[in-house]
C-alpha cells in the first residue's frame, strides 16, 4: 500500500495499481483523486479549519519530528507525511524532491522513522517492474 503525495505522477501509479502491484491512498488535503481511498490528515491549530475533515493526532510525536526535518514553512507536506506514518502504509510516493528527497532529507526522514520508505513514482516502478521501459 502506498500513500501518494498530491504532485506524484498518477499515470505510473495507476499502471502499478491496475497490475495489482500496489494500492493507492491519497491524504485528504489539497487535491485528491476521486478514485482513491483517503487518509485523513491531522489537524493543526491555527492552520486547519474545523470542517476540513482533519482528525485528532494519535498521541505520537511523528508530526513534530517530521516538522523539525521538513520545516514549518510547509505544513501540507508535514501533514502528508504524518498521515502516511499513522496509516501504516508501506511506501510514501512523492515527486517533491526539495522537501522529501534532496540534500539528505530522504535519509534523515527514513532514519528518524524506521518504518518509512520514500520513493518517487519512477523509483517504485523500477523496483516493481524492472524490465519495463517508460510508461
Amino acid at each position: 500500500m502506498v500513500t501518494c503525495d498530491s504532485g506524484a505522477n498518477k499515470k505510473i501509479l495507476k499502471l502499478l495499481e491496475q497490475r495489482k502491484l500496489i494500492k493507492i491512498f491519497d491524504v485528504n488535503i489539497e487535491t485528491c483523486s476521486r478514485n482513491t481511498e483517503k487518509i485523513q490528515a491531522v489537524g493543526v491549530w491555527g492552520y486547519s479549519k474545523w470542517d476540513d475533515g482533519s482528525v485528532w493526532g494519535n498521541g505520537s510525536d511523528n508530526f513534530q519530528e517530521a516538522k523539525e526535518i521538513i520545516g514549518g514553512h510547509n505544513m501540507g507536506d508535514v501533514r502528508h507525511l504524518e498521515a502516511h506514518l499513522r496509516s501504516g502504509n508501506d511506501i510514501f510516493v512523492t515527486e517533491d524532491l526539495d522537501e522529501f528527497i534532496r540534500d539528505g532529507r530522504r535519509e534523515e526522514l527514513e532514519s528518524k522513522f524506521s518504518e518509512l520508505k520514500i520513493m518517487t513514482p519512477e523509483e517504485l516502478k523500477n523496483l516493481l517492474l524492472p524490465d519495463e521501459g517508460d510508461v
